[in-house]
């Protein structure tokens, strides 16, 4: 990928996409159980829903942080060359997670891995990498927090799909306030966020909870547990 960069607005591209989530589709209600927005040193997880859930908290939770933007983990090959996006949209995104057939994965990868590049740009994201450069993932998102830049991340276990009750986590985010931590001795808080279209089209950020406090008492997958508990049940909050 081209020189990883903070972004900490929203781009020409991302206020068109915002423009249009907001004009032409069904917006959701947003429930903020905190008092005040959020700040803008931390980390927030969120459930992906499909393809709907990024681009409904990108329109949509930005008045709900204090500076108004965030950065977001994103697969890396959608930070890459279109033949990689668009491998990884066929294979991965439409035919493995969302079980479309192949000639609509062809059509849908071919169309959105033409715009993905600026979308992401735009947007803002930070490469997950599953091999050596993981460490780059960390040293990304240890950037955004340093200037002050709130970090999106999708913790679900999407290999067999996206479900409205999250089934799995796995434990980057938890990694990444175990590094940030590391290095400045804060315990990030982390916001939990659950958008639900079936349930009444709505989004909910639930309240902070620190890594460090709860290693205390629990184990790290007890902590997954604690986490996936709470995003469920922030679905029935109305």
């Amino acid at each position: 990928m081209k020189k990883f960069k903070i972004r900490k607005k929203m781009g020409w591209f991302g206020r068109i996409i915002t423009f249009w989530s907001r004009t032409f589709k069904a917006n959701p209600k947003v429930i903020n159980l905190n008092d005040e927005p959020l700040p803008d040193q931390c980390l927030l997880i969120g459930n992906h829903n499909a393809a709907r859930g990024p681009v409904k908290y990108y329109a949509f939770l930005k008045k709900h942080i204090k500076k108004g933007h965030f950065m977001t983990w994103g697969a890396h090959p959608m930070c890459e060359s279109y033949i990689k996006r668009w491998k990884y949209l066929y294979y991965i995104f439409y035919r493995q997670k969302l079980g479309y057939r192949k000639f609509r994965s062809f059509i849908l990868a071919t169309l959105f891995g033409a715009i993905s590049g600026l979308i992401y740009k735009s947007a803002g994201i930070i490469p997950v990498y599953y091999d050596s450069r993981l460490r780059d993932t960390f040293k990304y998102t240890n950037k955004c927090l340093e200037q002050n830049v709130p970090v999106l991340i999708f913790p679900e276990d999407s290999s067999q799909g996206y479900r409205e009750n999250v089934e799995k986590f796995s434990g980057g985010f938890l990694q990444a306030s175990k590094a940030f931590y590391s290095k400045h001795e804060i315990d990030l808080p982390i916001y939990t966020i659950h958008y639900s279209q079936r349930n009444k089209n709505k989004i909910v950020i639930g309240k902070p909870m620190y890594y460090q406090e709860l290693a205390k008492e629990h184990s790290k997958e007890e902590i997954l547990q604690i986490f996936l508990d709470y995003m469920n049940q922030l679905k029935e909050i109305e």
